[in-house]
């Protein structure tokens, strides 16, 4: 038996980037709220360092609720190829066709 890491860190990895994609969100309201100091031309380095800075915030609070859900990868069966032979030779029964009255 092993953990299933791939499954794991890949939920950890896609719950950072959906919470830090509310990091766009910031950078175009910092614009609209303080067009001196946050915009596209002058501000470009602001607006910047603010939408990177709510994108790791937003992204680690994210990724930290996955862990509180999923603190450890789930344990997955690792078959040799002799047990998938043996399973795969055993014969399943079959449920009946018609029910018994």
């Amino acid at each position: 038996m092993g953990l299933d890491w791939g499954k794991w860190l890949y939920g950890v990895v896609a719950a950072f980037i959906g919470g830090g994609s509310s990091a766009i969100t910031s950078g175009l309201a910092a614009i609209g709220i303080d067009p001196d100091h946050f915009n596209l031309n002058n501000g470009l380095r602001h607006t910047a360092t603010l939408a990177g800075t709510v994108f790791v915030v937003s992204g680690g609070i994210s990724a930290f609720a996955f862990l509180k859900q999923s603190p450890l990868p789930t344990s997955r069966d690792i078959w040799t190829d002799e047990q998938r032979a043996a399973a795969a030779a055993k014969p399943h029964p079959l449920p009946d066709a018609a029910p018994k009255p």
